[in-house]
């Protein structure tokens, strides 16, 4: 997966966030993660946008970071963090499939899409799930 700054050069536009520490603590603590690269994958599966994953997380971060250093009501910032979620996803195996409206019971007050992505790809990554027996000891 690309580093932050990689993941800036990686599209000119992106440069909107080139020196925002915000931008790099939601790519790097949110967007990155894996438990929400794991729920993304799991709402791609279901054909639902992957932003419903970590939206409203992001939006928290962003209204709630003093001295916030970038601007989601920016449309080329919000392109940004969509493309921060497509890479993310990419070593996944997954694409982008569509851009669809967010439903109307989501509750992000600046993201109104996000992309629907499709597993295409034999990634770099895969997700593995399983069930472990506990030691009650």
């Amino acid at each position: 997966m690309l580093t932050f700054d990689e993941f800036v050069k990686s599209f000119p536009t992106n440069a909107c966030v080139k020196d925002s520490r915000t931008a790099k603590a939601i790519y790097e603590q949110i967007i990155c993660s894996d438990e929400i690269r794991i729920l993304m994958a799991e709402l791609s599966d279901q054909n639902r946008p992957a932003i419903l994953a970590c939206g409203k997380k992001i939006e928290t971060f962003y209204l709630e970071t003093q001295n916030c250093d970038m601007d989601l009501t920016n449309h080329m910032v919000k392109s940004s963090v969509g493309r921060m979620i497509s890479e993310s996803l990419k070593p996944l195996g997954y694409t982008k499939k569509r851009q669809t409206p967010l439903p109307k019971q989501c509750e992000c007050q600046f993201f109104t899409s996000g992309s629907v992505f499709q597993k295409t790809l034999n990634g770099t990554q895969r997700i593995i799930k399983k069930i472990v027996d506990q030691n009650f000891a």
